[in-house]
């Protein structure tokens, strides 16, 4: 949440997919037609970090997404 404080967005759908109820323990997840995960750094905070500390702060909002990123190759490549 520190480096993505409004979380996950994206496209949803309405309704859950066909075939997944609405009680689907993933349905949070189910109903996303895309997954977008944002991290602003406003220009005064870009020009006040030295190049290793910007690279540094790149570097740990990578790692933040890592996690989410390895759960969502999981789940689409679940099955094949």
């Amino acid at each position: 949440q520190h480096f993505f404080p409004q979380g996950l967005q994206g496209e949803q759908l309405k309704k859950m997919p066909p075939g997944y109820a609405a009680t689907h323990s993933e349905a949070q997840w189910l109903r996303h037609k895309s997954f977008l995960l944002s991290h602003e750094l406003p220009d005064a905070t870009v020009r006040s970090l030295s190049a290793d500390d910007f690279r540094a702060h790149v570097v740990a909002a990578l790692r933040a997404v890592g996690p989410f990123c390895e759960w969502l190759s999981e789940a689409a490549c679940a099955g094949q």
